[in-house]
């Protein structure tokens, strides 16, 4: 006997293999896929940000002792330095890890009362995240003016150049009237890091 096609049995579709089989299937190649993404793409875990003065800055210098180390002072209220920051990234690429150190200093901190260096911490990680690269990050807790009368400078950004027994060797900009591009500095950076 033949039913009529609105009256045949409703049935569900086989299943191949057992449910938690299935399932734990599925999460694995998810993760799978999303650890291969982030591999693929170079992408670093959530940038660190680490408190200091400037004698905290120095003694990171001194513990990069073998390599250049390139200290690149920046704010976020400065266009050139946040437009810098992916070419650096990139071009850090480019230069040998085992001889160059970039320690990328931020000194958003004003000194205002209640706005400790905290208070500007996730605007600037929100940045960093976005521009992950081989820097070590740290924000100076030296009000902001204060820091560029200590160090005769206008304003950001600044570089601070130096070699691998620790010894400054150059500085961007070099005086008051000192214009220079990045390339300037990656260039000195080049010269030091090449193999002799």
């Amino acid at each position: 006997m033949k039913l009529p096609a609105d009256r045949l049995p409703i049935t569900s579709p086989q299943r191949p293999g057992h449910p938690r089989i299935l399932h734990w299937s599925v999460c694995l190649a998810f993760i799978a896929v999303a650890t291969c993404g982030v591999a693929s793409r170079g992408l670093a875990a959530d940038p660190e940000l680490t408190v200091t003065d400037w004698a905290g800055v120095q003694k990171r210098v001194r513990a990069a002792s073998g390599k250049v180390v390139v200290v690149q002072i920046w704010t976020m209220t400065c266009p050139r330095c946040r437009e810098e920051l992916p070419e650096i990234i990139e071009r850090l690429s480019t230069f040998p890890q085992d001889r160059l150190e970039w320690i990328a200093v931020n000194c958003d901190y004003d000194g205002i009362a209640g706005k400790p260096p905290a208070w500007y911490q996730p605007k600037i990680l929100e940045f960093l995240s976005k521009h992950s690269g081989p820097l070590v990050h740290l924000q100076l807790d030296v009000p902001f003016l204060d820091f560029l009368e200590q160090q005769d400078l206008e304003s950001t950004p600044a570089f601070y150049v130096y070699e691998p027994g620790g010894m400054l060797i150059r500085r961007f900009p070099s005086g008051e009237e000192d214009e220079f591009a990045l390339k300037d500095v990656l260039r000195t950076v080049h010269s030091l890091t090449r193999p002799n």
